[in-house]
């Protein structure tokens, strides 16, 4: 099995049961689409080498000793975080569906759906973005000091550096999350809120999933993107280089609004001819690295950022 795969690939070997799951867990979700995963080395935790210094070959004269060569690593324990929710219907609108098994089925993909799009947004803010801002040198600032301002990401995957992980013994029953019927299926008193006091159903969703990030060279940001503080074509080529950018493992990611404002712009002005019927105004690739956008994350509410 290869070393990274997207949640699809690894639906289709692991979780083969039930490969919609996946769908409705990415739908509106793109950049968690196009995110690339590994099995974790211990199930609920990843042990990892992080590397702190390489010392290579060199030259030297005839008859010397040759240099000691080697790498100083820094054994990193990363831990998974659960992915799930719990789902419950009341007794009697479980019977208007026919039982709780038709009412389930019919909200599943809407609560996988929302979990997916904020999975998505912690994805971004919480591991790559921070990340990018926590190292130096790591992030650009496109120069807004006040109000709300927006971000571009580049992330590289890297087996090692910048990869999502994943317990592969949550596959077992060959679902991508494992929907576990709460008190064997029967009645019981529900926990949720809205229905104190009230007997019926439930099901539970989990899965255990993680980010490892140990290269600092895998993500950069332009951040601080505001209308009159618009990043140059220059300072998204520097962010790709600082990312160590490359079209075959590399994704340039931000919000569709973030994308029309501060790169689309950029594109040579459009020539629109008579019985012209379509007009193209987006950059959908930028050096031939892929830009993705969605609409989970936000446009012009971000709060200003302080690189390193």
């Amino acid at each position: 099995m290869p070393d990274m795969q997207t949640l699809k690939e690894i639906a289709n070997e692991q979780a083969n049961k039930q490969d919609g799951m996946v769908d409705a867990l990415t739908n509106k979700s793109p950049i968690l689409a196009q995110a690339r995963w590994k099995e974790a080395s211990h199930g609920m935790w990843n042990t990892a080498e992080e590397v702190a210094d390489i010392q290579g070959a060199g030259f030297v004269e005839m008859n010397s000793p040759l240099p000691s060569a080697g790498v100083t690593t820094n054994l990193r324990r990363v831990e998974l975080a659960i992915m799930g929710a719990r789902i419950e219907v009341p007794e009697d609108t479980a019977d208007q569906f026919g039982g709780a098994g038709n009412y389930f089925a019919k909200r599943q993909d809407k609560v996988l759906r929302k979990t997916g799009n904020d999975t998505e947004k912690t994805l971004y803010y919480d591991n790559w973005l921070r990340y990018a801002l926590e190292n130096p040198g790591q992030a650009i600032n496109a120069g807004a000091t006040a109000g709300g301002v927006s971000s571009i990401v580049v992330l590289r995957f890297d087996e090692d550096g910048c990869t999502g992980l994943y317990d592969k013994s949550q596959f077992a029953k060959g679902t991508l999350l494992n929907a576990t019927p709460i008190n064997g299926g029967n009645l019981y008193d529900l926990k949720d809120a809205r229905f104190p006091g009230v007997l019926g159903y439930g099901v539970r969703l989990l899965g255990r999933f993680g980010w490892q990030l140990l290269d600092p060279t895998c993500v950069s940001a332009v951040v601080n993107i505001q209308s009159g503080k618009l990043p140059t074509a220059a300072m998204i080529d520097d962010a790709i280089a600082l990312a160590h950018g490359d079209p075959a493992d590399t994704l340039i990611l931000c919000h569709a609004r973030t994308a029309g404002m501060a790169i689309n712009p950029i594109k040579p002005n459009t020539v629109i001819k008579s019985g012209d019927r379509e007009v193209d105004t987006i950059v959908d690739h930028w050096n031939r690295i892929p830009i993705v956008t969605s609409y989970n994350l936000k446009h012009l509410t971000e709060t200003v950022a302080v690189p390193a």
